[in-house]
Order: structure tokens, then C-alpha cells, then sequence
């Protein structure tokens, strides 16, 4: 069955599958969430399960990392916990919840995630907010609130496009 995916589905390099980090809009009620885990392999062309998120929702956002390999996701309702994924842990990998229930992003959907690789920060815009979390202890992360100029209707909208760029 079809889900909605929101921000919360990435190509993870590491394992070289494409992982969607849970879901909601399935149907038949469509206001259903799930913390299901799937990645699709390209090579056998076949979809796994993998372990559940800690963070998901009606939407979420997600990014990842390319100095670790690793996956994190946020969740934006009553599972908003800030969580990464490990895939080399164990036979599917693991999921470590490393901040609980965030009252900023409850219920607060249209952000959009990046990590900066360079300054170990993971960044998540949208909804005229800007917030960055310093990942550089995967397991102690520093959540920030950004203050901008300019850009008002980049950051301001919903599900802005974010990427990190290398080179500038």
C-alpha cells in the first residue's frame, strides 16, 4: 500500500538501498502513522524490513551523513524523539534515540533536513524557523536555534528544498 513519505525517505549510500523512515496517510483511513522501516536494494529489486524508527509521525524529517554512514531522522508529533540509524549495528542495523519528545517540532510539520558534513551539524528548516544540532558526539547532540536575515521566504516556506553544498 501506498504511504506518504514526507522528508523522511533517503538514499543511504552506506548499505546502497533507499530507506523510508516510517509513514502515514496509509490506507484505508489515511490518518494512520507507522514507525515501519523499508529499504529497497537495487540490485535484487526487492524491498526489506529493517527496525522500526523512534522517530516518525504524520511527518518528519531526515538526513544523511556521510562521515559516519549514518541516517537521522526527527519526527514532528508525538514521536518527535531525534534519532539516528546505524545500518553496519547488527544483522539490519539499529536506531539510537538520542533526544526524547521535542515540543518545537509537535505536530509542527514542513521542515526540512540536511547535514552539513564539514561543521558536523544536522540543519532543519521550514515554518520561518531555522535549527541546527551539533552531531559531532552522535550521542550527546546540541540542538541551536539560528537567527537569519534575508531568505524569509526560503526558511519561512513549507518543505523547503535543502542541500548541502561542498563546494560553496
Amino acid at each position: 500500500r501506498s504511504r506518504h513519505t514526507y522528508e523522511y525517505i533517503e538514499y543511504v549510500p552506506s548499505i546502497d538501498m533507499f530507506c523510508s523512515w516510517g509513514g502515514s496517510g496509509q490506507y484505508p483511513s489515511g490518518g494512520i502513522v507507522t514507525d515501519r522501516v523499508h529499504c529497497f536494494d537495487f540490485d535484487t529489486e526487492l524491498w526489506t524490513r529493517r527496525p522500526p524508527t523512534k522517530s516518525y509521525g504524520i511527518s518528519a524529517f531526515s538526513a544523511y551523513d556521510p562521515v559516519t554512514g549514518h541516517a537521522w531522522a526527527h519526527g514532528t508529533d508525538s514521536h518527535s524523539s531525534f534519532s539516528y540509524y546505524a545500518p553496519e549495528e547488527g544483522s539490519y542495523g539499529v536506531w539510537h534515540e538520542v533526544l526524547p519528545l521535542d515540543s518545537d517540532f509537535s505536530y509542527n510539520y514542513h521542515y526540512t533536513g540536511a547535514i552539513d558534513p564539514k561543521h558536523r551539524k544536522f540543519v532543519a528548516m521550514g515554518n520561518g524557523q531555522l535549527y541546527t544540532w551539533d552531531i559531532s558526539d552522535e550521542d550527546n547532540p546540541v540542538k541551536a536555534s539560528v537567527s537569519t536575515s534575508g531568505g524569509s521566504s526560503v526558511v519561512g516556506g513549507d518543505d523547503p528544498g535543502l542541500a548541502y553544498c561542498p563546494v560553496s
